[in-house]
């Protein structure tokens, strides 16, 4: 097993291409590089990979052992240290239910050397961005909203407005074209938006769909009496 306290991000990176498990960084690859993300400890990094057990090990990845009963050795919560700094670590991996397992293979498959490290091409990036924005946040941002657009003119990708319908139909119609689903995540800290989605793309799965519930609803209620606290004691 690794080390888990690396120099630098750099020396992290060539750990992850040393590692020899196909991998790449979903998520905000732009700022990968950059120290000040890491000095205080605030860093996180999403990685999509083909085992992240095998990983995780190979990177010295270290699970939550102290956090809720839900991530503590889940295969996707773990952690590294970057000059003694705590930097998050969501591993994905094939067949986990982030993606569906079809557009999860070829996102690995077709994943660009970008800087030292994997990337999804810019296809891929965009859409599953759809995805993540909308069906698996708690709330489309603004944020989210204006780097989607943006990306949508780069790619000449045309949306008829910015709202989260318009861009699940633009979604869909990519995921009809390449055979992809809607799945439900192992990891029910990831929620699935079924609001906005054609149910006839959903993957059918009972136990997860009854575990989503559960928890979702367990969110709601504790979100509604945070909000009846604040009301009360303002």
């Amino acid at each position: 097993m690794a080390d888990n306290n690396y120099n630098s991000i750099i020396d992290f990176i060539n750990a992850l291409n040393n590692s020899k498990v196909p991998y790449l960084i979903l998520r905000n690859h732009e700022n990968l590089l950059s120290p000040e993300l890491y000095v205080d400890g605030h860093g996180d990094i999403d990685i999509l990979c083909s085992n992240s057990k095998d990983l995780a090990e190979k990177i010295g990845a270290v699970p939550y052992k102290n956090k809720v009963k839900e991530i503590c050795n889940d295969g996707v919560h773990y952690y590294i240290e970057i000059r003694n700094k705590h930097v998050s670590l969501d591993l994905r991996s094939i067949g986990d239910g982030y993606y569906c397992t079809k557009w999860q293979k070829d996102m690995l498959a077709h994943r660009i050397l970008n800087n030292g490290f994997y990337i999804m091409n810019d296809k891929d990036y965009f859409y599953s961005l759809i995805h993540h924005a909308i069906l698996q946040k708690r709330k489309f941002s603004g944020e989210y909203k204006k780097r989607l657009s943006e990306m949508a003119l780069a790619l000449s990708v045309n949306i008829k407005d910015d709202t989260p319908n318009s861009f699940i139909h633009t979604l869909e119609a990519y995921m009809k074209e390449n055979g992809y689903t809607y799945s439900y995540p192992k990891d029910i800290f990831v929620p699935l938006h079924k609001k906005y989605i054609d149910s006839s793309l959903l993957e059918s799965d009972k136990n997860l769909a009854f575990k989503h519930w559960k928890f979702d609803t367990k969110i709601s209620i504790l979100e509604f009496l945070v909000k009846v606290k604040h009301f009360l004691f303002k």
